[in-house]
């Protein structure tokens, strides 16, 4: 009986699933306790494919959803998921392999249904399509039922396992390696009754699905397996080598190598995007969510205090989130740590992805403030250590405490500071925190200008319930003010910055400073320094020490939001341009800090048009449209320069000046720039990349293909085919 139900099982795949339904009940106990056994298993691992599973052990609310969410909106907005300028300076989704942009259940879920309902039930799908192709897979080598049933819930099982430990985004291609077996046992056999050309069709389109559902390594470990396993029946049924006992010799390999062939290119219009963009790219620095608690779905309810700040105010500007362990879950939320800032469609320049453009893996690694302002970055995060004190610690900031300024000689009035206290309730007025010093020629220190508590700093939090009840000292001039939130107590109160002005009665010939602290230095928080000279001019310390200008934008118990002020615009004309076209060279002079980027440009290039400085004429960059493959600049320009788009440089990028194409030039190492004359001009950035235009290409020819194999195939067999 075992034979005849194994030759029926041979004919068809709609035979297999007929000839299953026959099989007998079980009769051995011990089958039936296995079975009872993985079933359990497979029950309790079942929570992982919900919310409350799935996402808090793959962290894929950190990682990968936020990236699905990036995805979901381009699906929204332009129907095709090529690229975001949400993440990075600019990112391929298209060609992330995690990502399976051109899948086709991806490309309807995740427009159908919220991202996190739609990652479930695609979840859910792929665990029930690898258990279907797992039991007739099981049954076409002759096991009953209950055997089929339990090898199919082992399969299940593994996969479960696997995306504990894994990469979650492995189980969609790998939920396809039952279905390719399948088809590749069914195409190897010699049976008159099968259509091998149909076989091979059906392979194909399997195979192509694989490779489009996730990592193309893995997938492709799944297409070996198949080719390994007709290998393995060809051989078996050779003459020489016959092990099986089903009658008669296998085809030829041929058939079945071509069909894994076209799925292989049926997937072109992803896989070529996955391999630029792999050449071009490093891997993330390390794990980027060690020592970081993990985030479920229920978290992202909470709505982030900061949101309503940076969504006002960062429009095409960005955000940059400081990398640090030991963060907890609100701290993690309030600073979009990772990924999350594309939740809330934030552009930012910090993120995660499987590879990171390595050109703009260099800019960041060693950013000074000139790069960061160049990046577009507005503000800067700084995640908050759970139960620690509250980190402050701005590396592109200047605190003049204890540390000498050379200035060069000239003539000093006065000085300005805007600062605060920290930890300074208890305080009383007239109580000494530093000193200000001007140092002449000589270094002997001039006018020491003692700074005192309430006459020139207060503490910050001053109107807070408990500062305010126990606070020892008056407030000194105020600045400005910011909103905060302290968490012992828990409540919103304002954040204070005082403004210290000293005028010396008369001008001094100096040559530095210096700011000798007297209260403990962690206590005192200077934001701007500026000194005055003798006609009136201001120089701001923070960039006499090749530092910015930036000043606390919201601070709480999770994040402290540093504003950026010299951040440049997204968009501006240049009129110095430079050639270098060593990306070595451009970083050393990027980071030395010699060259003005606002007003000179870095071009990877032999050589450069002429520029000139404009003498007369007014400038103006007007933003027409901003989508995330298409910009539209209005340009008047009053002498010949560039245009600098500080938007990644990418393969795929094109400029059109005025109706004509123009050539987009890497510039200051990972930016865009196109060469205008003085003139009025008209000029869009589009996103075209040639390596999806060929990919999809040798895709859609492949599927044409295989539809006519399959349609031909069907003419020329006999009725009660496939």
């Amino acid at each position: 009986m075992g034979q005849a139900k194994n030759s029926r099982a041979d004919v068809a795949i709609s035979p297999v699933i007929a000839n299953l339904s026959e099989a007998g009940p079980m009769t051995n106990s011990r089958e039936r306790i296995v079975l009872a056994a993985i079933v359990l298993l497979v029950l309790a691992s079942a929570w992982l494919t919900s919310p409350a599973g799935a996402f808090r052990s793959a962290d894929l609310v950190r990682v990968h959803l936020p990236l699905r969410s990036a995805y979901a909106s381009e699906l929204a907005n332009t129907g095709l998921p090529l690229w975001t300028p949400l993440l990075y300076g600019g990112y391929p989704l298209l060609a992330d392999p995690q990502m399976g942009a051109l899948y086709p259940l991806y490309l309807l879920f995740y427009r159908l249904l919220p991202v996190p309902l739609a990652f479930c039930v695609l979840l859910v799908a792929h665990l029930l399509w690898a258990g279907l192709g797992s039991y007739l897979l099981a049954g076409r080598q002759g096991l009953r039922h209950g055997a089929a049933l339990g090898a199919a819930l082992a399969f299940c099982l593994a996969l479960v396992v696997t995306a504990w430990f894994g990469p979650l985004s492995s189980l969609a291609p790998l939920a396809w390696l039952p279905w390719l077996l399948l088809l590749a046992g069914r195409l190897m056999d010699p049976s008159p009754s099968s259509a091998p050309a149909r076989g091979a069709s059906l392979l194909a389109l399997a195979a192509g699905m694989a490779l489009l559902a996730g990592p193309p390594r893995q997938a492709l470990l799944c297409l070996l397996a198949a080719a390994g396993y007709g290998a393995y029946l060809w051989l078996a049924r050779s003459p020489r080598w016959r092990t099986l006992s089903r009658p008669g010799r296998a085809r030829s390999p041929g058939l079945l190598l071509a069909g894994l062939v076209a799925g292989v290119t049926l997937a072109s219009a992803q896989l070529l995007p996955f391999l630029e963009l792999e050449r071009l790219s490093v891997p993330p620095p390390g794990a980027n969510s060690a020592a970081l608690p993990p985030l479920s779905l229920s978290d992202l309810s909470v709505r982030p205090r900061s949101l309503t700040l940076l969504t006002s105010q960062t429009g095409l500007y960005r955000l940059l989130t400081q990398a640090k362990g030991g963060i907890a879950v609100s701290g993690q939320l309030e600073s979009y740590s990772s990924n999350l800032s594309l939740v809330h469609g934030l552009p930012s320049a910090s993120g995660w992805a499987t590879y990171v453009p390595a050109r703009y893996a260099q800019f960041t690694a060693g950013m000074t403030a000139q790069m960061l302002n160049l990046l577009g970055v507005k503000y800067y995060l700084i995640p908050q250590d759970a139960g620690a004190f509250y980190d402050l610690d701005n590396p592109y900031m200047y605190t003049p405490l204890d540390d000498v300024v050379p200035t060069g000689l000239m003539v000093a009035s006065g000085f300005e500071l805007e600062w605060y206290l920290s930890d300074s309730a208890e305080l009383r007025n007239d109580e000494q925190v530093a000193v200000f010093n001007f140092v002449t020629e000589e270094t002997v220190d001039l006018n020491e200008n003692v700074l005192t508590v309430g006459s020139h700093v207060a503490d910050w939090a001053y109107g807070r319930s408990d500062i305010r009840a126990t606070v020892s000292h008056v407030q000194a001039a105020i600045a400005r003010t910011f909103p905060a939130r302290s968490g012992s107590p828990p409540e919103d109160h304002v954040g204070y910055v005082y403004r210290a002005v000293v005028r010396l009665p008369y001008a001094v010939l100096i040559n530095g400073l210096r700011m000798p602290a007297i209260l403990a230095a962690d206590r005192i928080h200077v934001e701007r320094a500026t000194l005055i000279d003798g006609e009136g001019n201001r120089y701001l310390l923070s960039h006499l020490k090749g530092k910015g200008d930036h000043t606390l934008a919201y601070r709480s118990e999770d994040v402290a939001i540093f504003e950026n002020h010299d951040v440049l615009p997204r968009l501006f004309l240049a009129y110095g341009a430079l050639a270098v076209p060593d990306d070595e060279q451009t970083l050393s002079l990027l980071r030395g800090g010699e060259v003005d980027l606002r007003r000179m440009v870095l071009l990877a290039a032999g050589e450069v048009a002429p520029t000139q400085q404009p003498t007369s004429g007014t400038e103006r960059v007007a933003l027409r449209e901003y989508s995330s493959r298409r910009v539209v600049v209005e340009v008047s320009a009053p002498a010949d320069g560039y245009l600098v788009l500080t938007d990644s440089w990418y393969p795929g990028w094109r400029a059109v000046v005025d109706g004509q194409e123009a050539p987009l030039l890497r510039a200051d190492l990972i930016f865009r720039a196109v060469y205008l004359a003085a003139g009025e001009h008209t000029v869009e950035f589009s996103y075209e990349p040639e390596s999806f235009r060929v990919g999809a290409g040798l895709s859609a020819a492949t599927l044409a293909l295989v539809a006519a194999v399959w349609l031909l195939a069907g003419k020329k067999r006999a009725p009660g085919g496939i």
